[in-house]
């Protein structure tokens, strides 16, 4: 049920982006807490070219990251070109989410030494939403995996004003 173009971006992250990381464990996925704290660090080390904000609440109370990679000198960052960045729209796509802290890690560790992050991030505007959905990821961590890939809002899948039965 994904976009083409969303698995093609996530091979080339994976391919040229992976290899470079080396300060982040990237061995295993994160829960929330850890990869907020992941999140937060990154960009409190970078704060003249990254931001970090709460975009709203979950069911559960928790946070929905937006993270906003751009050099606010030059053209307004309003103006510019800008890739959106989206990972975990399901509950059990984790793989998105650390690929999505991975590139934040790589463009952040990356601005004062490679010419070309540089660029881009002086020219363009990143906009990452590591875990859009962070209710249903966290139940990848539970210790019985139910395989539900939405959150806990309730549902009637079959229209029979019964909720959550099917």
């Amino acid at each position: 049920s994904f976009c083409p173009v969303l698995i093609f971006t996530m091979a080339l992250l994976a391919l040229f982006i992976l290899p470079d990381l080396q300060a982040q464990d990237y061995t295993k996925y994160q829960n929330f807490k850890e990869m907020t704290n992941s999140i937060k660090s990154l960009v409190n080390s970078n704060k003249n070219i990254a931001k970090v904000e709460s975009i709203g609440k979950t069911l559960e109370g928790r946070d929905i990251w937006l993270v906003t990679i751009a050099n606010s000198k030059g053209v307004p960052v309003k103006e510019r070109p800008g890739l959106l960045i989206g990972a975990n729209f399901e509950g059990d796509h984790l793989v998105g989410s650390q690929l999505a802290v991975a590139t934040m890690d790589y463009l952040l560790k990356n601005y004062n030494s490679n010419e070309e992050v540089k660029k881009s991030i002086d020219e363009h505007v990143y906009y990452i939403f590591p875990r859009i959905n962070p209710d249903a990821a966290e139940m990848m961590f539970a210790s019985v995996k139910t395989g539900k890939k939405t959150n806990t809002k309730e549902y009637d899948g079959d229209n029979d004003g019964r909720m959550d039965e099917d």
